[in-house]
């Protein structure tokens, strides 16, 4: 009999189901049997429990009596309830918290027995792997050691006792040292890599210190490894001083140095490649002639996609279209179909007069709905492709995929507010859906209300063209009070909003931004000064009124500081206005190259999304359609 069985049993023979009545009424049972088993209340808590049996969120009442019991709960019941409720993520987190619980009294051989082969978490990992060494599979363990131990940062501390006995036993190897000290410097864990020092013959020591010069001083040490001879020994140095320098210090005398190099060290290619991309990177946005040859003499690898964009983005910033036009070329066939690169070698041809061949490709990218195909468009007057088709399931899916018990879970859990929990589910779930499935579950969460999971969703299904439900019109009323208020395009603050949240009112970034619009906390009140409104709390930032006040807030103050021009607000909005100040100069540059070359990255992304998003949010809202290259041509043109 399994861990509830004898007290279900005795209390179903007086009491009815829940579960025949409504919804409603099985909610308000579930929270009022939590709320017996936080009082104590035991017995009304398993009458509850009881009459709950059939109830999407049972295993949520088990999870938390076990977890609660756990120093006095048995291995059977343990196991009982992952087998009763193996894909719910509570039956993951109870497994993790047991096997806590049996490392901690050194229960190893249970450890085995629970332990899931497929987890990746470290130190559950290290401690299957003492668990193996302490109930005789030692050879088992140590065959799994080289894994955990080449890595370029430190272990958890479960990881020592394994990473001991392999190494008391022999295996750890002056290669296998090596190979970490250089994953360790590639890392920038210096200390690990001192740590390493340790494991290494005395006659190999001298060489780990020139290491550890040209890390911290590549300027003045990498010419002396650049002297030494070749041997497989002094490659990894130099590669690293090369990287190091043209990361953080002059990228003008690493390139040198690696040019330098070259006759006198037969790098692979694949390993030339990896060097010359950080010095590409470096280099990319380097106006001065030396820094051009450097891309004029480089010949990428077919798979160094970020080298070959470098070479390209160098030669936009000159606006050397025939170079452009060539290395687009140079690019493999499946890079270069990108819609991005359709439509760059397009300005490139048209540029250099070839119009008629230049139209074709911006037709080729026009029929994208993204960025580069609104741009595509507008430089042959095309209209924007649009073409709206609503997610179409039949009945038969769609009734599978609600009644899949984690679907069941997550409505109740949505229907309850309790979105962390609803998004665990989610990703517990959608990982094993096939596509019509995964269809099937964009349009349930879009009937439910849910935006967030139903773009997500249906993005994991590569399906793009409901626009209503990716691009949805939450919070409408909101957008046109403040974007009215602090004379905004709405379809610019939507295009923002859907960027930054996709809709997901509680959620906050790595770096503290919270809500719908993202709103760093120490900006919201700066905000509030400004516009005389009460400082806000971190809590009020996920009301949606206070998020989007605020929000909107802050777009108006990008706006008057960046002349009045929407990309660089953009721009600013995700990056900070000091930075977009520095990347603009006195000298003209079409703004379509400027936002190609924004040097980060992900505001560079960023800003094409928010363009693309707020041309469809103009067709969402039925305003008059702004051009995507108006938008980019508002302002004076940029350097």
């Amino acid at each position: 009999m399994n861990y509830r069985a004898l007290s279900v049993l005795a209390l179903s023979l007086v009491l009815p189901p829940v579960h025949a009545e409504s919804g409603t009424a099985e909610r308000r049972a579930f929270l009022a049997a939590e709320q017996a088993w936080r009082q104590g209340d035991r017995q009304t808590y398993e009458q509850l429990r009881t009459r709950l049996e059939g109830y999407a969120l049972v295993p949520y009442l088990d999870y938390r009596e076990l977890r609660d019991t756990l120093s006095r709960t048995s291995p059977a019941a343990v196991r009982s309830y992952l087998n009763a409720w193996p894909e719910s993520p509570t039956a993951r987190r109870l497994r993790n918290a047991w096997l806590d619980r049996l490392a901690g009294e050194g229960r190893w051989k249970e450890y085995r027995e629970f332990f899931d082969p497929d987890d990746s978490d470290v130190t559950r990992r290290c401690r299957y792997l003492n668990a193996l060494i302490h109930t005789g599979a030692r050879e088992t363990a140590f065959e799994a050691m080289p894994e955990i131990w080449l890595h370029g940062s430190s272990r958890p501390d479960a990881c020592d006792g394994p990473i001991n006995a392999w190494r008391n036993a022999g295996h750890l190897t002056t290669g296998l040292v090596w190979d970490r000290v250089e994953l360790a410097m590639a890392a920038g864990s210096i200390d690990l890599a001192r740590y390493l020092k340790r494991f290494l013959p005395a006659a190999d020591r001298p060489r780990f210190d020139l290491w550890i010069k040209v890390d911290a001083d590549p300027a003045t040490w990498l010419p002396v490894v650049a002297r030494s001879k070749d041997t497989e020994a002094t490659k990894p140095l130099l590669a690293h001083g090369v990287k190091k320098l043209a990361r953080r210090g002059d990228p003008h005398q690493a390139a040198d140095i690696w040019r330098a190099s070259q006759s006198r060290f037969a790098f692979s290619n694949a390993e030339s490649c990896v060097v010359e991309e950080r010095l590409a990177i470096a280099l990319e946005d380097e106006p001065d002639p030396e820094a051009y040859r450097f891309f004029e003499n480089i010949d990428p690898c077919d798979d160094a996609t970020r080298l070959q964009e470098a070479r390209v983005r160098a030669a936009l910033l000159r606006q050397d279209w025939p170079s452009v036009a060539r290395w687009i070329d140079a690019m493999p066939a499946a890079n270069r179909g990108d819609e991005r690169w359709l439509y760059w070698k397009a300005r490139a041809l048209e540029a250099t007069g070839e119009t008629r061949a230049a139209k074709k490709l911006y037709q080729r990218a026009a029929a994208e709905r993204t960025y580069y195909g609104f741009l595509a468009a507008d430089r042959i007057d095309a209209p924007y492709r649009y073409d709206h088709i609503a997610i179409d399931v039949d009945e038969v899916t769609l009734s599978r995929v609600r009644d899949m018990p984690g679907m069941q879970r997550m409505h109740e859990l949505y229907a309850l507010d309790r979105i962390i929990d609803a998004r665990r589910e989610w990703l517990v779930l959608v990982p094993n859906l096939e596509r019509g499935e995964l269809l099937a579950a964009s349009r349930i969460f879009d009937d439910w209300g849910w935006s967030d999971r139903a773009i997500f969703t249906s993005a994991r299904a590569g399906y793009w063209d409901d626009l209503e439900m990716r691009f949805p019109l939450h919070h409408a009323d909101r957008v046109a009070q403040y974007a009215g208020k602090r004379n905004l395009d709405p379809s610019w603050v939507f295009g923002v909003m859907r960027q930054e949240s996709a809709f997901m009112t509680d959620v906050r970034s790595s770096a503290g931004a919270v809500g719908l619009m993202q709103v760093m906390p120490a900006t919201a009140r700066q905000v509030a000064r400004e516009l005389g409104l009460p400082s806000p709390s971190v809590r009020s930032l996920m009301n949606p009124d206070t998020n989007i006040a605020l929000g909107t807030g802050y777009l108006r103050m990008m706006l008057d500081e960046l002349q009045q021009d929407e990309v660089l607000a953009t721009a600013a909005y995700n990056a900070g206005p000091h930075r977009v100040n520095r990347w603009l100069s006195d000298s003209g540059m079409p703004p379509d190259i400027w936002v190609e070359l924004i040097p980060f990255r992900e505001t560079r992304g960023y800003v094409q999304r928010v363009l693309a998003y707020a041309a469809i949010y103009d067709r969402r809202l039925g305003s008059k359609q702004a051009r995507v290259s108006d938008r980019l041509g508002a302002a004076r043109a940029r350097g």
